[in-house]
């Protein structure tokens, strides 16, 4: 397996590459293969399997795609192996993966099969046995013991699946019956809140949130059409219900954030991992979010260096965030949970760099982690704007990256003490 997608051949883009940065190989926006993809599962191991049977303990682990919608194909996850209890909690909770390499998440990941069948949306409400099943494993907190059977044995080894939101996994193979070997483990919040067919989805993920319920847990919840009022309760693609949670938890805490002072100085914060690098601003104003990510040439997605930006004012957002998509969302989380512990609000500016050493998707949960990890990092302090531009340009590799943002490219009135100071 290579370190670095920089050490692949890699074809002449076919399309354009500001393109790529804005598709990252999952919303065929150019409406053809994404060879770029397949140039990264060409060089990862394969899955091979001798037999239709399938068992193991589900870490737990769901997944439901999104082609066909409103048909989805979804089901559980299972390793074709035995595993250690600790291995099987990494493998469900994405906290658990920060600091790993690519290599050790895409192998472990890829071991998980998904046995999908097809179901509509509204399936949600009256499960057949496979769907029940996932929705079952779905409400557990703990690896559950789970058979599949597969339709057919397939010829050939098969490589995983890969995705720029969702965790990687195994091959996806159509199966014929998913059994529980024991009952789920389901919290106690989760049980009432997923009895509740009153309560709107919005509510029910905000009062998780308070509980020790993980963001992971909620995700597969979502997904498998087990919140919201009884006659709303429908299947969500996984890689709809990630973004979706982070939204929501994150435009849960906007209120509690624009009610607390403005942060007095500047903050610095920074962090990097797998070839992600991350610097933030916190400047003492009133709440704005400014995310830039800036995809180097060799990185995963970028042929040639392409940077794409998405911001917020105070009044918030009235569309997606199409440029940097689910990140965006999972990076704004991490950082309204920093100020409200902290009990200060801020502009926010975040610098994203991706290099070469990130060469295969691993999911927004990076984002969501890294970004955790550089809010609990100490902060440095400035009192002037200027100093603050000037550190973070010690560290970027990005020439214009103060011009690409919202707030300080000068599309933004500075403040008279930041007016004095800037450069």
């Amino acid at each position: 397996m290579p370190g670095a997608l920089g050490s692949l051949p890699m074809a002449a883009p076919p399309v354009d590459p500001a393109l790529c940065v804005r598709c990252k190989g999952g919303r065929n926006l150019c409406g053809k293969p994404c060879y770029l993809m397949q140039d990264i599962q060409a060089h990862i191991p394969q899955v091979r399997l001798d037999r239709p049977e399938v068992q193991g303990p589900s870490p737990p682990g769901v997944f439901v795609g999104r082609h066909g919608y409103p048909k989805v194909n979804l089901g559980p996850l299972v390793p074709p192996l035995s595993l250690e209890a600790r291995d099987l909690a990494r493998m469900a909770d994405s906290t658990a993966w920060y600091g790993h390499s690519i290599n050790e998440l895409v192998a472990q990941r890829s071991t998980l099969v998904l046995g999908r069948r097809d179901f509509s949306v509204h399936a949600a409400r009256d499960p057949g046995r496979i769907l029940q099943s996932t929705q079952e494993i779905a409400l557990s907190d703990r690896a559950v013991d789970t058979e599949l059977r597969l339709a057919r044995v397939p010829a050939r080894a098969l490589g995983p699946t890969l995705g720029d939101t969702v965790p990687p996994m195994g091959p996806a193979l159509e199966a014929t019956r998913a059994r529980l070997g024991e009952n789920p483990h389901v919290p106690r919040a989760v049980d009432r809140l997923v009895g509740d067919t009153d309560a709107k989805a919005a509510t029910a993920l905000t009062e998780l949130a308070t509980t020790s319920v993980t963001v992971d847990h909620m995700q597969r919840l979502l997904s498998l059409g087990l919140l919201g009022t009884a006659e709303r309760r429908k299947l969500v693609p996984t890689r709809w219900s990630i973004t979706a949670v982070d939204d929501t938890l994150g435009k849960a805490l906007l209120p509690k954030v624009k009610d607390l002072p403005e942060l007095g100085t500047i903050h610095y914060h920074r962090a990097s991992y797998n070839g992600n690098h991350f610097q933030v601003l916190l400047l003492p104003r009133p709440w704005g979010f400014d995310m830039q990510e800036t995809w180097h040439a060799g990185s995963m997605w970028a042929p040639t260096t392409q940077t794409a930006v998405d911001f917020e004012e105070y009044s918030g957002r009235t569309g997606y965030a199409s440029n940097i998509t689910g990140a965006y969302y999972a990076g704004r989380l991490a950082v309204l949970e920093h100020l409200v512990g902290i009990g200060r609000q801020a502009t926010v500016i975040v610098v994203r760099e991706i290099t070469d050493e990130y060469w295969a998707p691993l999911g927004v949960w990076l984002i969501r982690e890294t970004m955790r990890h550089a809010m609990q990092n100490r902060p440095l302090v400035f009192d002037d704007l200027a100093a603050a531009v000037r550190h973070v340009t010690r560290f970027s590799r990005v020439q214009g990256w103060k011009e690409n943002s919202h707030f300080l490219g000068g599309v933004y009135q500075a403040t008279l003490g930041e007016f004095a100071t800037a450069t």
